[in-house]
């Protein structure tokens, strides 16, 4: 486009993350003409993945997961045509401080009763521990899903406290299952989001309970999407950056000013960009005329640390777990990324079959300042600490991503802040795992914010809005406890 070019697509779409490209899927679907802009050259945002300078692989910036109740990130794969993307994983590997690894694994029982046998079977915590635990599961379940909105407000660490949780049931189970989920201290999350996690990913049915891992490097999950934008008459534009929202007098926004002195201008707007992002793009005028753009500079944000591992095999794999959940420990999850090859003008000079793990630290407050190699020493100690037999395999090759600003501080004052999609301005919506999905901030809430924000223009447009996925029901005593 030239500056000043006259409107020639339909909607303009800043952010080309999980929650704009759901959204340009879904009006592209619907036959609308979409221009997706994104400052990254790469399709994907924080979701995505980027070649290892040292080995010319290609690494995910941080290991994405996804639970079966992820019905929407689930159903965008499927309109990618990526049907077999996602590898199931049912059984869920936990390292049990002893060098011996805990399974929890779905019985054939009625929810809840589905991971009873197992968890009592597991030896990471003591029966104390888990009485207390199933205490507080059972909470949970008397409260139904109405009943976990009467905490929002509340951090769940205090919830816990009320219901006397251990500090070492804490340790070993809930603190790691909130943090993973909500990548934040449990007394920094907000209760009611962390109710979800528990009711929806462990209590509600035998079905829900699962890892989901890509099979293939996340940028790759990504390429189908700009041959549908294109098919409609859209577009695809990498590395560009908005600069300004351009509105009227009426508080309208008209066009999109971007760094390199273009104004693109579509009937509707959809901006996915995030709060501290977003904030620069306007003036105080827009600001007071819409309340979803006030209070923006009050948004914190919480780091993710993700480490790449290439362990020398010579001697044998250094483990075949898909994954190992690690509680208690400066790293949260080890995953399995396979064996592999340097390539051979790898700068490592190492040729020979490599295995590569993938560490992750949620909400990652105590590692973001810390050097990459004071970081790779945690990362190597405490997994080869956490595997049994103390694997001594050497590292040929590690690598250190921070994402500092990775999602909102899901703490109970932000959640009060978050947005709903639509607002005063009807031409203006907002989408992204900050808005009010219901949802922590994941690539599931991301995705249903960016489906919420095309059915708007859907519906403004008086166009019919495509099908969307039901969510996971629950099952057995379960679904009469849950479904109040």
């Amino acid at each position: 486009m030239t500056p000043n070019t006259p409107a020639n697509h339909d909607v303009l779409i800043l952010g080309a993350g999980l929650a704009g490209m759901a959204a340009a899927l879904r009006l592209a679907e619907r036959g609308l003409s979409v221009h997706l802009i994104e400052t990254r050259k790469r399709l994907g945002g924080r979701a995505s993945s980027f070649v290892d300078p040292a080995t010319d692989l290609v690494l995910d910036q941080c290991q994405h997961a996804v639970m079966p109740a992820c019905t929407h990130i689930l159903d965008l794969y499927n309109r990618l045509g990526l049907t077999d993307v996602i590898e199931w994983h049912y059984n869920i590997h936990f390292s049990d401080g002893r060098n011996a690894i805990d399974t929890l694994r779905v019985d054939p029982l009625p929810a809840p009763f589905h991971l009873t046998r197992s968890f009592l079977s597991m030896r990471g915590m003591s029966l104390g521990d888990k009485f207390a635990i199933a205490r507080g599961m059972s909470r949970m379940l008397a409260m139904g899903a109405s009943g976990r909105r009467r905490f929002r407000g509340t951090d769940i660490a205090s919830l816990l406290k009320a219901w006397k949780q251990p500090d070492s049931a804490r340790r070993r189970f809930w603190d790691v299952i909130i943090i993973s989920a909500c990548n934040e201290i449990p007394e920094n999350v907000d209760a009611e989001l962390a109710l979800k996690v528990f009711q929806e990913g462990f209590l509600a049915s035998p079905q829900s309970v699962g890892v989901g891992l890509p099979r293939i490097p996340l940028i790759d999950l990504y390429q189908p999407l700009e041959n549908s934008i294109k098919a409609a008459g859209g577009s695809v534009e990498l590395g560009t950056s908005a600069k300004r929202l351009l509105h009227n007098t009426e508080g309208c926004v008209t066009a999109v000013e971007t760094t390199d002195g273009r104004t693109l201008h579509a009937p509707t707007v959809i901006t996915t960009l995030p709060p501290d992002r977003l904030a620069k793009l306007i003036d105080p005028d827009l600001a007071d005329r819409d309340p979803r753009l006030r209070n923006l500079d009050q948004w914190t944000f919480s780091p993710i640390v993700a480490i790449h591992l290439f362990f020398d095999i010579s001697s044998g794999p250094i483990t075949k777990l898909p994954h190992l959940v690690t509680p208690d420990r400066p790293i949260d999850w080890v995953f399995n990324k396979g064996i592999t090859e340097l390539p051979p003008d790898a700068t490592t000079s190492h040729h020979d079959p490599v295995q590569h793990l993938h560490a992750l630290k949620s909400g990652a407050h105590d590692l973001v300042s810390l050097s990459a190699d004071e970081i790779l020493t945690i990362a190597e100690r405490e997994i080869r600490d956490a595997l049994p037999g103390h694997p001594q395999h050497p590292v040929i090759h590690g690598r250190v991503i921070k994402e500092k600003v990775a999602t909102f501080t899901a703490s109970p004052q932000l959640v009060h802040l978050r947005p709903s999609v639509t607002g005063p301005n009807a031409n203006l919506l907002l989408a992204g795992d900050w808005v009010d999905t219901g949802w922590p901030a994941t690539m599931e809430g991301a995705v249903r914010s960016g489906y919420d924000a095309a059915d708007a223009v859907l519906n403004q447009r008086n166009l019919a809005t495509l099908d969307r996925p039901d969510d996971m029901p629950a099952t057995g005593l379960s679904r009469l406890l849950l479904n109040r």
